[in-house]
C-alpha cells in the first residue's frame, strides 16, 4: 500500500504514472509498460545516465495519444509507415505540430520529479549501498572492505529485483514467480482508463 498524503488518492497518483512503448519492443509483442514511481536505487542510478524511458526508444504514452489523435482528426494515414524509420515517424509527426522531442523531454522531466517527491527510501531498509556497481560497498556505519562479508552486487541485484517486483505473484514453488498473461484480445470497446 501506497503511503499517501492524506485526503490523497487515485487522481492524485494518475499524475505520477510513466507509460509508453520502447520501439522496438524487448519482448516480441507490443507491450505497454506502466509504471508508478518511486524507482529502485538501481533503476533511478540508470535514468540519471539516460538509460531507462530513453530517447527516441522508449515512445511516451502522451506521444503516441496525440499522434494518432492527429491521424484521426486530420483523417490522414500514414501509409508508409511499415517502410520508414522511426526517425522519420517522428520528422513526420514534428512537421505535424506533434512534437515527440517536446513531449518525451515533458515527461521524462515529469518521471523525475515524480520520483524525488515520492521517493522516501529509509537507510534502514537496506543492509548495504554500493558505488560503481559494487566497487565500493557501505554499511549502516562504515565503508566495507572488500571481504567475505561483501555480498556478490550481480546476485544481490537479482535478489533484490525478485523481492520488489510485483509482477508474478503469488509466487510458485522454489520462489518463482507465476508469470501470467492474457492472451486474447478483449472485445472494445475497452474501458478508458
Amino acid at each position: 500500500m501506497v503511503n499517501m498524503p492524506a485526503g490523497e488518492g487515485p487522481d492524485f497518483l494518475k499524475q505520477h504514472i510513466a507509460c509508453g512503448f520502447n520501439y522496438p519492443p524487448s519482448q516480441y509483442q507490443l507491450h505497454l509498460q506502466f509504471m508508478l514511481p518511486i524507482f529502485t536505487p538501481f533503476h533511478w542510478k540508470y535514468y540519471n545516465k539516460g538509460g531507462h524511458f530513453t530517447y527516441e526508444r522508449f515512445l511516451n504514452y502522451e506521444f503516441v495519444e496525440a499522434a494518432l489523435k492527429f491521424l484521426v482528426s486530420s483523417k490522414s494515414k500514414l501509409k508508409d509507415a511499415p517502410n520508414m524509420s522511426i526517425a522519420d515517424i517522428f520528422k513526420h509527426f514534428e512537421s505535424k505540430g506533434v512534437s515527440y522531442t517536446k513531449s518525451w523531454k515533458s515527461c521524462y522531466n515529469r518521471y523525475g520529479s515524480s520520483h524525488r517527491a515520492l521517493a522516501t527510501w529509509d537507510p534502514a531498509d537496506f543492509n548495504f549501498a554500493t558505488l560503481n556497481d559494487g566497487q565500493k560497498w557501505f554499511d549502516a556505519q562504515n565503508v566495507i572492505q572488500q571481504t567475505k562479508d561483501v555480498p556478490d552486487y550481480a546476485s544481490l541485484k537479482k535478489q533484490d529485483k525478485l523481492f520488489l517486483q510485483n509482477y508474478g505473484r503469488p509466487y510458485k514453488a522454489a520462489n518463482k514467480p507465476s508469470g501470467t498473461y492474457y492472451k486474447f484480445a478483449k472485445t472494445p470497446p475497452l474501458k478508458e482508463l
